[in-house]
């Protein structure tokens, strides 16, 4: 079945992923919903669920191996849940419904305690991880597309939503960006991190 599939259409796919998820994340956007009075977060959300679940499922059609070994597997489990942990405790401090838009969001500030501590964005950092597991474990052609897309998109995912919450913020943003790394922590707060992670 394998060779009937085409990388180029799962490429495509993950593309168009994050340009609606940088696009549906912008200001004009969230406001076009509010004057609408539609829950922006769930539709996002459920959005979001079925183009991933679209891509999920064309992309573990890939099912060769592009190498194959039981220590690197290993790996990639350990990767994945690092990851996985990681994104749940990001996680902790928001209001889940509210996130997922089940109620309405009521976010006053901007959060700074917790891993983003740490790191300004610990769910791509957690995200990333997560990917990269996933690749090294399974080793398809699919699993490498999602992950190198994803490597390539975080740099400007990253840019597009921090000037959108230089726009919310404004000063006490710019001053957590330039006290706080992006993705991964100082060197010297690596085990506070990790012990975070708990």
């Amino acid at each position: 079945m394998e060779n009937n599939l085409n990388p180029i259409w799962l490429i495509f796919g993950w593309i168009a992923f994050y340009f609606f998820h940088s696009l549906l994340a912008t200001l004009k956007v969230k406001s076009l919903f509010r004057k609408r009075a539609v829950s922006y977060r769930l539709f996002y959300t459920l959005f979001s669920t079925a183009f991933l679940g679209v891509l999920i499922i064309y992309g573990f059609q890939f099912d060769n191996k592009l190498f194959e070994s039981i220590y690197i597997q290993g790996l990639g489990v350990l990767v994945g849940l690092l990851g996985l942990i990681i994104i749940l405790k990001a996680f902790k401090p928001y209001d889940t419904s509210g996130f997922l838009g089940l109620k309405k969001e009521d976010y006053s500030g901007i959060i700074q305690t917790g891993l983003q501590g740490f790191v300004r964005h610990p769910l791509y950092l957690g995200t990333l991880l997560f990917v990269l597991g996933i690749f090294l474990l399974f080793s398809t052609m699919g699993s490498f597309i999602l992950f190198a897309v994803l490597v390539l998109y975080l740099p400007l995912g990253i840019y597009l939503e921090e000037q959108k919450l230089i726009k919310e913020f404004g000063e006490e943003y710019r001053t957590y960006k330039k006290n706080i790394p992006s993705l991964f922590p100082k060197v010297k707060d690596w085990k506070r991190f990790l012990q975070g992670l708990k």
